[in-house]
């Protein structure tokens, strides 16, 4: 896959010319306090890993969401070495928030990948609390089946997650 397209993004592979700009979105507490996988500081060398990993593996399914070819965000799948399964993350630069861009990546992203895959089920989870996440994944219909702790990098705990499904039919 080269990029997804929807009315105003693009969803690739970040390029070694985005590594400012990952650390910079990612060492805003407001977004990073709700990701699990992403250390806090977020420094350089992250964002080197980052980039270096992930446009090397061919079966890597993590993205970067653009606008207007800005870095804004983040979308893909992680894949569970041990079930196969499909689990969704995302995460949008604040400045972006509340104008309907994260919805808009969710649908370009599943729609391309469900297809692409024929993907018959997805799992996401969230941080306790994070309102907008479960707003988001609600609207695609994901259902919640539990809770569970989780380790996350940006607060160094375990943490309390929501843990959500959908089933595609």
């Amino acid at each position: 896959m080269t990029s997804i397209k929807t009315s105003r993004l693009i969803i690739k592979k970040p390029e070694i010319c985005d590594r400012q700009t990952l650390v910079t979105h990612l060492n805003n507490w407001e977004i990073v306090k709700w990701l699990s996988r992403i250390p806090s500081p977020y420094l350089l060398e992250d964002a080197n890993w980052w980039i270096n990993n992930h446009t090397k593996e061919k079966n890597n399914l993590e993205y970067n969401i653009y606008l207007k070819k800005e870095l804004i965000g983040g979308i893909g799948f992680q894949i569970s070495e041990i079930k196969k399964d499909y689990i969704l993350g995302f995460w949008l630069a604040q400045e972006y928030w509340n104008k309907g861009i994260i919805t808009e990546a969710c649908k370009g992203f599943l729609d391309y990948m469900i297809k692409k895959f024929q993907i018959k089920k997805i799992k996401a989870s969230y941080l306790e609390g994070n309102k907008a996440s479960a707003i988001i994944l609600k609207k695609f219909s994901f259902n919640i089946v539990g809770n569970d702790d989780w380790f996350s990098l940006s607060i160094n705990k375990k943490n309390s997650h929501v843990n959500m499904e959908l089933l595609i039919h």
